[in-house]
């Protein structure tokens, strides 16, 4: 871990494999995605969308946890991980507006 401490360690094998997972998810809709680490071991990942898309929300919602899960399953130092998934629409924020926790991609428009 050269030094690092191990919550810093998970996270960021954590943030390695959600950026594995987002290939799946990524379109253009996407504008931000950021992590909120839980004292708990959970994880809040925050999805900001430029417009409201159903297919986007349905793939976030139902596929993006399992996807992280599956790369995070066995990995010494993470355990088990659960994903929760939160959407919100850029357009119900000021310009600007980014997601709490640590942030994992940001577009500029």
């Amino acid at each position: 871990m050269s030094g690092m401490t191990p919550a810093a360690y998970r996270e960021n094998l954590i943030i390695i494999s959600v950026l594995q997972a987002l290939s799946g998810v990524l379109t253009t809709k996407v504008k931000a995605v950021t992590l909120e680490f839980e004292e708990e071991g959970d994880v809040t990942a925050h999805f900001l969308l430029r417009e409201e898309s159903p297919a986007d929300r349905e793939e976030i919602e139902e596929n993006f946890p399992n996807e992280v899960s599956v790369f995070t399953i066995g990995v010494p130092g993470v355990g088990d991980t659960l994903m929760k998934p939160v959407i919100e629409l850029a357009t119900d924020h000021p310009p600007g507006y980014i997601p709490p926790g640590r942030r994992v991609l940001v577009f500029r428009d």
